[in-house]
């Protein structure tokens, strides 16, 4: 059992390091795409996973994270020039910036529109802006409702389709060049895993055993990224499809200052 236990720590820490990584090149090969040198900013970097790929690249790549800890351990210890805040705390001169890359970032924040009025002022002319956020006309988020993955009220303040997204950078002055819907299957899996938790909750309520809910909790807990793993693998082919009626759970888009 212990040798099964390793085995499996070591299939996921190896498998969940080899997806990041293997997502962290895509985003820079579709940057390069657009724009083949310059100065970079990545909005929301965390820990920087993606400017460290930038920096592999040879692209000149700086990053702005709230997270302290995060933020300090990307600079400290990979290196990366990442400064510690938001966008609003910072006065960068007007047209610093070719590149400018916010994943996962907009949802969260309380002035979308004023985020991508600064945007705007600090990026050169024809310079490249890619937002990516999750797509609230999914097929995931009509099937699943508020169990759908990326919902995560509150800390998601804002939900956007492709076409509210498209509106809003064309108002704020963004010329959209590509809109490309993802066929990652993470937010499938983890909508499905929940639907299956809860129903199995329901389940036991009912039958009056409700004392085998924490010991089903334990039980999935022990094993969830196992789940994911093979659940992710089945539901590729879904992905795929979803991504190809433009129906992705999440979208990301390249747009073009004009």
């Amino acid at each position: 059992m212990r040798c099964a236990s390793i085995i499996y720590a070591f299939l996921n820490k190896f498998t969940v390091t080899n997806e990041k990584n293997e997502e962290m090149k895509r985003r820079v090969a579709d940057v390069l795409r657009f724009s083949k040198n310059g100065n970079l900013l990545e909005i929301g970097c965390s820990a920087g996973y993606f400017l460290k790929v930038c920096q592999e690249r040879g692209i000149s790549a700086s990053g702005i994270e709230i997270n302290p800890d995060t933020a300090t351990y990307a600079r400290d210890t990979v290196g990366l020039d990442i400064k510690i805040g938001t966008l609003e705390n910072f006065d960068f001169p007007p047209e610093t910036f070719d590149v400018v890359v916010m994943y996962d970032v907009l949802e969260h924040l309380h002035e979308p529109i004023l985020c991508l009025n600064k945007i705007n002022k600090i990026l050169k002319q024809n310079g490249l802006l890619v937002i990516q956020v999750p797509n609230i006309a999914s097929i995931e988020s009509i099937i699943f409702g508020s169990r759908w993955y990326h919902d995560d009220v509150p800390r998601h303040l804002y939900h956007f389709s492709v076409s509210t997204l498209s509106n809003i950078l064309l108002k704020n002055g963004f010329q959209i060049k590509q809109i490309k819907y993802s066929t990652d299957t993470t937010g499938l899996a983890m909508s499905l895993l929940r639907l299956i938790r809860d129903n199995m909750h329901i389940f036991l309520y009912e039958k009056k055993i409700s004392k085998s809910v924490d010991i089903l909790d334990s039980k999935v807990t022990k094993v969830k990224d196992l789940i994911l793993i093979c659940l992710k693998f089945i539901l590729t082919p879904l992905a795929i499809l979803f991504a190809y009626v433009g129906k992705s759970g999440v979208i990301v888009v390249f747009c073009i200052k004009e």
